[in-house]
């Protein structure tokens, strides 16, 4: 985005040098152009790079992440004559894509825990299981994600919302089934606990 920046801060020069373009390079015939092939070029790195990550949770908060700083910046340099009036909206479509995806992905699995498995041992038994398989993975996922950071804070506090939309009800609906839970996996204290993520804690 800082090229987009100089190219637009030197506008009147660009323009003057590519009307003299002698036409053999379309893509270079209009400012229009250029700023479109670097939007493209962008987008297509950021894919890229998400692929480096193992998680299909983490590649789509990268995405949701970096995608959503791009169109900030878009709006802020207001390049919707360059890209059109729709780019923006798409895009903020695209970043509600990923974040609904990476909930899915990074904290559907936390909540498939509650699901009532048949056993023997009867349904107390079950309850106490599924308890304890919700607990270990709610930690593991929770502190894998404590050191993530999303830094526009309005944007950190709508996955933070997401994230308590997935889980809470669910837990609270199983909590409020279950006898003897202790007072650590509360539903209250877990919506505190996951209204704090995406700080990016260091320790």
């Amino acid at each position: 985005m800082n090229y987009i920046r100089l190219l637009l801060h030197h506008r009147s020069s660009i323009s003057f040098i590519l009307s003299h373009n002698d036409g053999t390079d379309k893509s270079m015939d209009s400012l229009d152009h250029i700023v479109q092939d670097l939007i493209i070029c962008l987008e297509f790195m950021l894919n890229r790079a998400a692929e480096a990550y193992g998680s299909g949770g983490l590649q789509c908060f990268f995405l949701m992440h970096n995608l959503h700083f791009a169109v900030k910046q878009a709006e802020g340099l207001e390049l919707s004559p360059f890209l059109g009036h729709t780019w923006v909206q798409v895009h903020k479509d695209f970043i509600e894509r990923y974040m609904e995806t990476y909930v899915d992905l990074s904290w559907g699995p936390v909540v498939s825990c509650l699901n009532t498995r048949k056993s023997m041992l009867g349904c107390c038994f079950n309850q106490y299981s599924n308890r304890v398989r919700f607990c270990l993975q709610f930690d593991s996922t929770y502190y894998n994600q404590e050191h993530w950071k999303v830094e526009d804070p309005p944007l950190r506090e709508v996955v933070r919302r997401a994230v308590c939309n997935k889980v809470i009800p669910a837990y609270r609906t199983h909590f409020q089934k279950s006898k003897n839970v202790h007072e650590r996996y509360n539903p209250e204290l877990l919506e505190v606990q996951l209204m704090q993520l995406f700080e990016g804690r260091t320790s």
